[in-house]
């Protein structure tokens, strides 16, 4: 590792090996209504899921959830 002879998984290159790219919204506590994905469709792109894809409401679980009333935003 010293002399720069370390392999890490990011060295490794395997035939077939697909990337994926997660995008979130650059807004705190924005309502996301629509998604346009027109821009994400280019050659090469394997596939663009959503999280309403994937039927999931809350992709991203909170690992913190704090007791507070439904809907609220805490400070």
């Amino acid at each position: 590792m010293i002399t720069g002879g370390g392999r890490y998984v990011d060295d490794i290159r395997l035939d077939g090996t697909l990337h994926a790219a997660f995008v979130r919204s650059p807004e705190a506590h924005a309502i996301i209504e629509d998604v346009d994905i027109s821009e994400a469709e280019l050659p090469g792109v394997v596939g663009i899921f959503t999280a309403s894809d994937l039927g999931l409401e809350r992709p991203m679980p909170n690992p913190h959830p704090h007791p507070s009333v439904e809907g609220s935003v805490q400070q």
